[in-house]
């Protein structure tokens, strides 16, 4: 039986089958699987951290950490606490018209690739790491020993003259086995940098994304030669884990993601 995650820290560990339970207990949708491995572990981290997000926003004890949560779970508490649900990316009514489907159609598939290219631009690690995974999954499948072709009649009649004779027959080559490719990890991102937000865009006054931010502004106006900042640095600064935070600020441009600095 599926069961679902809640950490990160378990994907890697966790069956396929336990990743499209999580995924589509964290979203709502009902997907039956993944393209490849890779691309299952890079959704539903980011499942996890949209989910982490939302549980922070809709409210959590002083001291503790968001965590991701059903999304049935978490739309319970935000009932009870008056908080409106977003949008899902899904609602909409069903057309009754034929035109009315393909038009709904068209324009489905438009915001999924507007949605896909501003996802590219603002996590261009994921992005990269998906377009890799479905490039070594088309190879793979490009790679794959084709059906041998029957032998011609002309094959097939000196086969049985020397079956006829009671001479052996040739041996028949196996054919190659494909060699299997080891699936892409998923990237992990441990460093950043301040980004260039949009003048209009402001993180609301007393949230823990605006104390996260503060955090991450000192701390480079501190080491004015700093370049790049570890983020264990600041969850140790803020005494929890602030991956999740850090992921909206990168999608809000206040801070871009950055390679690890090479070792000296």
């Amino acid at each position: 039986m599926s069961k679902i995650i809640t950490q990160q820290s378990d994907i890697a560990e966790a069956t396929t089958e336990d990743l499209v339970a999580t995924y589509n207990a964290l979203t709502g949708k009902s997907i039956k699987k993944f393209e490849t491995r890779a691309v299952a572990e890079v959704r539903v981290a980011n499942a996890m951290l949209a989910s982490a997000d939302r549980v922070g926003h809709a409210g959590v004890p002083k001291g503790a950490v968001p965590k991701a949560m059903p999304l049935k779970e978490v739309e319970k508490i935000e009932r009870a606490k008056g908080i409106a649900s977003p949008p899902s990316e899904d609602e909409g009514g069903e057309p009754d018209q034929p035109n009315q489907q393909e038009s709904l159609m068209s324009k489905t598939t438009k915001q999924t690739e507007d949605r896909d290219a501003i996802r590219a631009q603002r996590y261009p690690h994921a992005a990269a790491a998906e377009a890799k995974a479905k490039a070594a999954a088309k190879k793979a499948g490009a790679a794959a020993p084709k059906t041998a072709p029957k032998a011609a009649p002309k094959a097939a009649a000196k086969k049985a003259s020397a079956k006829a004779a009671g001479k052996p027959e040739a041996p028949t080559a196996a054919a190659p086995k494909a060699k299997a490719q080891a699936p892409a990890r998923a990237p992990t991102y441990t460093h950043i940098r301040l980004g260039k937000p949009d003048p209009s865009r402001r993180n609301q006054e007393g949230s823990k994304r605006t104390a996260v931010l503060r955090c991450i502004q000192d701390l480079f106006a501190k080491n004015k030669g700093l370049k790049v900042l570890a983020v264990d640095e600041v969850s140790k600064k803020m005494g929890f884990d602030v991956r999740s935070y850090v992921h909206k600020l990168a999608g809000t441009a206040h801070v871009e993601i950055a390679p690890a600095p090479k070792a000296a």
